[in-house]
């Protein structure tokens, strides 16, 4: 067998184009789709939770700032309007307390070693800028943080010892001296109770009555206060408030700037 002939290519077989295989200089990269994050909405039944544990005597103080200037509270409005604003409310909190993270993390000020820190740290930031120092069940709080209730229970003791002393106490300090004022303004008649007069005062958290009792026991309160033990009643037919004697609010009342001075509010934003 003789070997094959080698046959030449002839003009007429095809040639690859000229593009093929080769990228053009003026040829554009194909676009990648960038679709914009759109977060969801929060949950009714969180935004719910939030207003559930904003104090009636808190609402009207309640402000939605705007670039044509801040949005104040119903007072006048139906409850479906004030109902509605606090919505409004509980979210743009919620954002501008996101981005106040977010935006903190990203320049590097957040120094959080773990994420226990980070739950304590926006359970403050709850506290103080929507819940104006009121605390919610750990049942609540374990919906909210998406925790068994044993967990949360326990975010709410570790959350009180970091913050009692300097955020906490004087907030309890000013909120009790604002209620005592106003009941001792308004409430004219004294009541009775275990053989002693005093006045009904309302109890804005189920804590307030354990700082109640540690005011009492305040240096400052016992140079104007002497004598026996002093401590404030609660009965069970008078939810949500406690017995306070007036000779405990004659001798409070006089001693408020002196107390607020010893016991500022100090935990600030910027230094968390």
């Amino acid at each position: 067998m003789g070997n094959p002939k080698l046959v030449p290519a002839t003009s007429s077989a095809k040639k690859p184009p000229a593009s093929e295989g080769v990228v053009s200089k003026t040829a554009k990269s194909p676009a990648i789709p960038i679709s914009g994050l759109a977060p969801s909405p929060y949950l009714a039944s969180v935004v719910e939770l939030f207003i559930e544990y904003i104090a009636d005597s808190d609402r009207t103080k309640v402000v939605i700032p705007q670039l044509a200037g801040e949005v104040p509270f119903p007072v006048a409005g139906t409850p479906a309007d004030q109902h509605a604003f606090l919505e409004r409310y509980v979210r743009y909190q919620l954002d501008s307390i996101a981005a106040f993270e977010y935006k903190r993390w990203m320049n590097g000020r957040m120094p959080f070693v773990t994420p226990r820190d980070l739950q304590i740290w926006r359970l403050y930031m709850f506290c103080r800028h929507i819940w104006q120092g009121r605390l919610p069940r750990h049942d609540h709080l374990g919906i909210l943080f998406n925790l068994t209730p044993r967990r949360a229970a326990g975010l709410l003791g570790d959350f009180y010892a970091r913050f009692r002393k300097r955020f906490l106490f004087p907030i309890f300090i000013q909120q009790m001296f604002e209620d005592l004022e106003k009941v001792n303004k308004f409430t004219k008649q004294t009541q009775t109770v275990g053989g002693r007069a005093g006045k009904w005062v309302p109890l804005r958290d189920t804590w307030h009555k354990a700082e109640m009792d540690a005011l009492l026991v305040d240096p400052i309160v016992r140079k104007h206060l002497p004598g026996v033990h002093h401590r404030v009643i609660t009965l069970p037919d008078h939810p949500g408030e406690i017995f306070v004697t007036q000779e405990i609010i004659d001798a409070l009342l006089p001693i408020r700037g002196e107390l607020e001075a010893a016991y500022p509010v100090t935990a600030d934003d910027s230094d968390e």
